[in-house]
């Protein structure tokens, strides 16, 4: 009877793993105002709010932006975003959510005087450019800058504007005047009108194939009652 009873007050008081909540881990290319160590970007919490309906955590981190893409399609981590459509033909182990997370405008910033339209691609052809490395788009589209110098993150990107190491700045348009404010550009211009707007998703790795039907219809969901305006809108 002892045995018995030892055993129950064991289970009792035991943690029940079977309730313990499955973990995700997912990259973005992006920081602040999207993501942040705090888990606190737009981003971040609505990545939150997304994966908590399905009963699971979440964790953004930031590693280099081509770094993240190659260790989520590796598996290594569980998912990428937010990205441009059309990535699985690259890294086929990626699949693409069919619900957008966010619109992003991807802009030319400077300092200073400099100002110029920005009406296409090749606005750029005369000015020493900086971008982020593993940023698709932009790698696809600027090839006929003066010069192309990849930094490793936007904070990289934004120090090198700062410093005249570059006499442009090609990132999106959020991020851009967040990290420029951050890193101390006094005059920061932002070029008009932008080089493109993307809508952008989220990337998942091919072992999670059955989730994503479920994160898209929960995101539209959050759409629908007002809980992702309300994301958006807080930083």
């Amino acid at each position: 009877m002892f045995k018995y009873t030892f055993i129950l007050l064991i289970s009792l008081t035991l943690p029940n793993l079977s309730q313990a909540r499955e973990e995700l881990i997912l990259n973005t290319a992006f920081t602040m105002p999207l993501s942040s160590e705090q888990q606190d970007g737009t981003f971040d919490r609505l990545m939150q709010a997304t994966f908590d309906r399905l009963d699971m955590d979440v964790f953004v981190e930031r590693p280099p932006a081509e770094r993240a893409l190659r260790q989520a399609n590796s598996g290594l981590e569980d998912g990428d975003g937010p990205r441009i459509s059309g990535l699985n033909k690259y890294y086929p182990n990626l699949l693409q959510v069919p619900e957008k997370v966010i619109d992003i405008n991807f802009v030319a910033f400077t300092q200073g005087n400099l100002q110029f339209s920005t009406q296409d691609w090749d606005s750029l052809k005369s000015y020493n450019v900086g971008i982020v490395t593993g940023w698709k788009i932009l790698e696809k589209h600027i090839v006929n800058s003066k010069s192309l110098l990849k930094l490793k993150n936007p904070k990289a990107l934004m120090t090198a504007l700062k410093k005249g190491e570059i006499d442009v700045a090609v990132i999106s348009e959020e991020t851009g005047r967040y990290i420029g404010k951050q890193v101390g550009i006094e005059k920061l211009n932002v070029m008009q009108p932008a080089f493109a707007s993307r809508e952008m998703f989220l990337y998942l790795h091919k072992k999670h194939k059955a989730l994503i039907p479920e994160v898209a219809d929960i995101l539209r969901q959050l759409k629908d009652e007002g809980i992702y305006q309300q994301i958006m809108q807080s930083n």
